[in-house]
């Protein structure tokens, strides 16, 4: 956004924060969240406090510093009544809670959480945050219900560089992604009838946690060699997961979703045939999947518009409700 649409609504941005005035608390505190939280809005590639007060009229660096790393207010109510008023603007029903891993690219080294680890955001290792968040989502909207930063061991290690950033105490104890995503379930499961978990397919903790807290697995796949070498693996860790389960508790495969096909490139072509006449597998692939557009991309970015805001004629809105639907029945099933 330009400065100029920053003004326009800058009677309903006040209103907004004025919502969070008591957790917030003093008046100061409340104008400083509404120039921070415009200088966010703002067109301009960094958003730390140095370029945010130099892009806000009246902007104060010092100030805006004061209010992020030292004001006493607690962001887990800020981030509760968010949701609640989600909630009382969307009055959302038959939806999902959706785990996911959002990343955000860095070029610095002072944002907490900062390290060289897996962008989602870029499709591979780099410099950036992590953050860990539920969100709920239905065919109207979506928006965030409970996040929660990730802290790298490198970070852990460095207890003056965490004192030094503002880390609260409580932070000071590694805790892998999967343990973080389950404290913040533990605080919102007993609201939700269905919850989706969204890891890479690995055989890692992560994902044998979530497979240990679900009842069915969709395996997404791209057409391409790493990929469809890595099912059969996948699919054994389904096995070794349901060796310690009870005959009423088995986790049941929905199937495999072929993702990200590029219609008409040979070696995709090829792979979906493969695994279509696979005597193992080949019944357990969907019959539908997800083509690669430039949506994907889109859905990078912080704040990206719902495929289902789309117009109901959309060509991939349609497909992604098409495939939607394909999952329920199999979860009905």
């Amino acid at each position: 956004m330009q400065l100029k649409e920053i003004q326009a609504v800058q009677k309903q941005l006040f209103t907004y924060v004025d919502v969070f005035r008591d957790l917030l608390g003093r008046s100061e505190r409340r104008q400083r969240c509404a120039q921070y939280v415009s200088g966010i809005l703002m067109d301009g590639e960094r958003k730390s406090i140095q370029p945010i007060a130099e892009r806000m009229p009246g902007g104060n660096e010092q100030a805006l510093q004061q209010f992020v790393n030292q004001s006493p207010w607690k962001h887990e109510p800020v981030q509760d009544r968010l949701a609640q008023l989600f909630v009382e603007q969307f009055r959302p029903k038959n939806g999902v809670l959706i785990l996911d891993d959002t990343s955000f690219p860095k070029k610095g080294k002072h944002s907490v959480g900062v390290a060289r680890q897996y962008c989602g955001a870029l499709g591979k290792v780099a410099n950036c945050q992590s953050l860990v968040s539920w969100q709920f989502a239905n065919r109207e909207t979506h928006f965030p219900v409970k996040a929660e930063l990730y802290l790298p061991q490198s970070w852990i290690d460095d207890p003056i560089r965490m004192k030094s950033a503002g880390v609260p105490n409580r932070r000071f104890q590694f805790q892998k992604k999967w343990e973080i995503a389950l404290d913040l379930l533990d605080e919102i499961k007993n609201s939700y009838e269905l919850i989706i978990i969204d890891t890479r397919p690995s055989k890692g903790p992560l994902v044998q946690a979530a497979l240990q807290a679900s009842t069915h697995l969709l395996i997404p796949s791209e057409m391409e060699a790493p990929s469809v070498e890595g099912l059969h693996g996948m699919l054994s860790v389904r096995t070794m997961t349901n060796l310690h389960r009870s005959k009423r508790d088995q986790l049941k495969l929905v199937g495999i979703l072929p993702n990200k096909f590029k219609a008409g490139v040979r070696i995709h072509d090829e792979f979906l045939n493969i695994l279509q006449k696979d005597q193992q597998i080949g019944s357990s692939v969907l019959p539908v999947l997800i083509n690669d557009w430039v949506g994907y991309k889109e859905s990078m970015l912080f704040m990206a518009d719902s495929i289902f805001e789309k117009p109901a004629s959309d060509k991939h809105r349609k497909q992604l409700e098409s495939v939607g639907e394909v999952i329920l029945q199999r979860m009905d099933n």
